[in-house]
């Protein structure tokens, strides 16, 4: 099996991890239901793809590198996106899905750069364990440290979507 290291950055990841079947409605719905910040549970699957463990203390500075951003720039674009997803019906519909397109491409820079702010935040140590019970190692420390209660199938679609990752690889 490859190394995603090598030859596959953060946001590369993120992306084709993302269009996997079933995985960006299960983040969606982690969001918006248990208030997880997908840009970190990305990151720590992303970790343990790369073979690496992401330690409580790392998800901790993680968090706090980006939680300026995140809730200054990320969630109210994301806010705005969405209210023009339904007000915009009402009040000059084509204006509005014009204006809701580039405030989306907005919204994915400023979750690419927040991704930027993740990777150069922690310094990720390799550990000599298979990647997919690292991957399963890092989602348990973030849920532990932040979640709470969350659904649990929206969780296992993510393992189930990093099983199928690692299979391609």
């Amino acid at each position: 099996m490859k190394s995603l290291a090598s030859d596959q950055d953060f946001w590369t990841f993120s992306m084709h991890f993302y269009a996997l079947p079933g995985v960006a409605a299960a983040c969606v719905a982690l969001q918006d239901k248990g208030g997880v910040d997908v840009n970190l549970l990305l990151f720590a699957v992303w970790s343990g793809m790369t073979g690496c463990a992401f330690r409580a203390d790392q998800i901790t500075a993680a968090d706090d590198a980006c939680r300026s951003w995140r809730d200054g720039v990320i969630i109210p674009l994301r806010t705005a996106r969405r209210t023009l997803k339904m007000a915009g019906r009402r009040h000059n519909p084509a204006a509005a899905a014009q204006l809701r397109t580039r405030i989306g491409e907005a919204e994915i820079e400023a979750e690419r750069l927040q991704q930027l702010m993740l990777a150069a935040s922690v310094s990720l140590e390799h550990i000599d364990r298979p990647q997919l019970t690292l991957v399963f190692e890092n989602l348990d420390a973030y849920c532990i440290q932040y979640l709470g209660l969350i659904d649990c199938t929206d969780l296992e679609v993510i393992r189930s979507a990093s099983q199928t990752f690692l299979d391609a690889c």
